[in-house]
């Protein structure tokens, strides 16, 4: 016959929650205090580590959460000992939530307009630098609108090293995508006269929350 603890280890009960069904017709439950609140909680885990007396199972309550409508299963630092001809059954719960901490998505949107100018005495603006690791989509629109220039060049800078050259005629919108991008400057060929334009900027963005539970 397959000791208890064996079984339950090949089950994945170091992992995967359960809950033991007594001799007595009662399910085994335990109480604790998790962040100065107290619980009572009848799932657990087996602790992996040998037991030193070879009649108990040694578990470790999980803690019972609600997050978002849902009750999620956190680890405790509490061990109860149970002897093993206690035990009548057991049940496995595989789809059990078991998590000490959750990683919050929240997206948005927004949209920036504004100007830029290319100095005279300067040869070169930058008119975006990305910031933002979550970027998403990025989508940008230049107009070159006041200036002595038949056209500026706007210089979009990638992730991966690259960079790509467009044309910016004058009262010409030109849209890019620069959702891979680093940062997009303004270049005039000389530096002799002042050039400005427009820029309007529609983003989508994750803002990443980790939530201790």
């Amino acid at each position: 016959m397959i000791d208890l603890k064996n079984r339950l280890i090949n089950e994945n009960a170091h992992k995967i929650p359960f809950i033991f069904y007594l001799k007595k017709g009662n399910v085994l439950k335990s109480v604790g205090v998790d962040k100065r609140k107290p619980f009572v909680t009848m799932f657990f885990i087996l602790d992996n580590e040998a037991d030193e007396d070879s009649n108990c199972l040694t578990l470790e309550p999980l803690v019972p959460v609600k997050y978002c409508k849902q009750t999620l299963l956190k680890s405790s630092d509490i061990k109860v000992k149970v002897r093993k001809d206690c035990i009548l059954g057991t049940q496995c719960l595989p789809n059990a939530e078991l998590a000490d901490v959750v990683i919050e998505h929240h997206r948005y949107k927004d949209k920036i307009c504004g100007r830029f100018t290319v100095p005279a005495g300067f040869s070169e603006t930058v008119v975006w630098k990305s910031n933002d690791e979550n970027l998403i989509s990025n989508l940008l629109e230049l107009v070159y609108d006041e200036g002595d220039k038949e056209y500026l060049e706007a210089i979009v800078d990638y992730e991966n090293g690259s960079s790509n050259t467009y044309r910016l005629c004058k009262n010409v919108p030109i849209d890019l995508d620069i959702s891979n991008g680093l940062s997009v400057k303004i270049n005039k060929k000389d530096n002799s006269a002042k050039a400005s334009g427009s820029f309007s900027m529609e983003y989508m963005s994750d803002v990443i929350k980790k939530v201790i539970l």
